[in-house]
This record gives structure tokens, sequence and C-alpha cells, in this order.
């Protein structure tokens, strides 16, 4: 399902192009095998460290464990970033079951290579460990321009929030991007004191951009088009789902926006705190074609 609706997307983005926007360029990610190391009967010692070099661009990382043979009392197996220097980083993932399984993935770092400690107590000479390492590899990943234009097409109203609630859109971002701007188009003006918020959330429900709360004066003060406001922080988002989101303790003023299918339409986002987008629990997906906000990454 997941599928077609990244499929649904890119074909959505592709004809409701505009000249007034850049159009991202398509974006693919693929699981790729990596490499493999082993312990325990015809490898390494418990306790050992080994390399798994990070040869293959990878944006994510996870690891597998396979355990065979004689299963052991305890296992620790982490994780750490290394440099060729011998500078490593904290423990970036951790393992501890003594049944076979995945260990939590982490977004890829600026590493020569990845050491993997694997200690165990009991078991016996049969007793086997095999990591197999893969991640995400992202091809044409960086949007063109360095910008990313969602969205684009009608200019129909999207409608005004739900006072003192947050209000979510989802869409999919099919290349990355560095963004310390937001652009969007307005339908109504509010250039008054009302507080507003506008945001993004990832597909964990971690806000990762945002406006912080500024009023409709700063926000929203006329119709013309388009108009920029800058993150509290710049962010790189890598191609993915993530949700476009609004707060506001009035709600009068309303974006522009396009018909267009999306796996979330309006729903309601976390609680906000302060007039202020937070992380927390997004809503669950639900596919409908109607009219969610025009704007762009910048």
């Amino acid at each position: 399902m997941k599928q077609l609706l990244l499929v649904r997307s890119f074909v959505a983005i592709a004809l409701l192009a505009s000249s007034a926007f850049i159009q991202p360029a398509f974006a693919q990610s693929i699981m790729q095998d990596q490499n493999t190391n082993t312990w325990g009967s015809g490898g390494a010692a418990s306790g050992t460290a080994q390399s798994f070099p990070d040869i293959k661009g990878t944006i994510t990382e996870q690891f597998e464990v396979v355990i065979s043979g004689t299963a052991p009392s305890t296992t620790t197996i982490t994780v750490v970033g290394a440099m060729r220097g011998g500078t490593t980083s904290g423990t970036l993932s951790s393992f501890s079951s003594t049944t076979s399984g995945q260990m939590p993935s982490f977004a890829a770092g600026v590493f020569d290579n990845y050491k993997v400690t694997t200690s165990w107590t009991g078991g016996d000479a049969t007793t086997k460990f095999i990591i197999n390492r893969t991640g995400t590899v992202a091809r044409t990943t960086v949007c063109p321009g360095g910008a990313a234009d969602i969205n684009v097409g009608t200019g129909a109203n999207v409608g005004a929030g739900s006072n003192g609630a947050t209000k979510v859109w989802g869409f999919f971002l099919p290349c990355s991007v560095t963004t310390s701007t937001l652009q969007y188009a307005i339908t109504t003006a509010d250039n008054t004191a009302n507080i507003y918020d506008l945001g993004v959330y990832d597909n964990f429900g971690n806000l990762v951009l945002h406006t912080g709360p500024l009023a409709g004066t700063a926000l929203f003060p006329s119709n013309a088009q388009p108009k920029s406001v800058a993150w509290v922080s710049s962010a790189t988002l890598s191609p993915g789902r993530y949700y476009f989101a609004e707060t506001c303790n009035t709600c009068v003023a309303t974006l522009s926006g396009t018909a267009i299918g999306s796996f979330n339409v309006g729903g309601t986002g976390p609680a906000p705190s302060a007039n202020t987008l937070v992380s927390g629990t997004l809503p669950a997906d639900s596919w409908t074609i109607s009219v969610i906000p025009t704007f762009a990454l910048r």
C-alpha cells in the first residue's frame, strides 16, 4: 500500500507543476547489502570489535544479528562510528537478545567505518554470531536548485485551522533538501496579533522544522504572493514521508493549496504548548483526495 501511495504522490507532483516553482527531481531509495562479519564458531572471539566499512553512501543503517548453534546465556552487541585515526562516536545501536533479530536502525553518520563489538557468556564451540549490515541507499537525492516545491497547482483555499489545536497534512518529499526558509501562498490574510506556528513533522512525529509562534502580522499580513518566513533552525530533510503542520490560538488566516491525494489531510496532530508546535503522536493514515497546502522548502 505504501508503494502505491508513493507512486501516486510522484504522479500527482508531476501533473501539478507550474512555471512559478522548480519541480523536484525523482528520487529512489533502495536497500543495499553491505558486508558481513562472524563471531564465535569460525569467527572472532567474544569481546572482539570488527569493522564494517561505509562504502555505499547509505543514509540509514541497519544491522541484522543471526545466532546459531547452542544459544548463549547473555549477549551484548554495540555499534559505534569510527574514523581512520581511531576516534569513535558514542554507541549508535545496541542489542542484548540471545536469539536472532535486528538491531535498532539509525541515521548514517560521516564515518570511515562502523565498529561492532560482540560479547557473550555461555554457549559452546558451536555458538555462532553472524552480523549483516544493510542500509538505505539514495539515488539522485538532492533537490535541483536546492529547493523542494510541494503540491504546486490550483491555488484553492485550504481552510482555517482549528483554534488551539494542530492540523497536519501528509506529503512525500522525493529528494533531499537543506532548508532555512518556508515559502507559501495566502488565501485569507490575518494582519492581527493572533498567534500561528507553521512547521514540518517527520514520519515519526518529530518536529523537524517550525517558524515558532508568530503573530498574523508576521505570517499572514496580506495576500501578496508568495510569502517567505525563516524557520527557527535550518535542517536537512532526506526523501520520505512528512507532515506539514499549523497551529493557531485564533485561526483566521487560510493557506493556498491544491487538491491532491495524500495519506492524511487535515488530521489532528500533537497538542501545541503555549501556541507552539511540539513533537508527539501523529494521526493514523487515511488516504484522501482533498486540498492541502502548497509550499516550498528553500
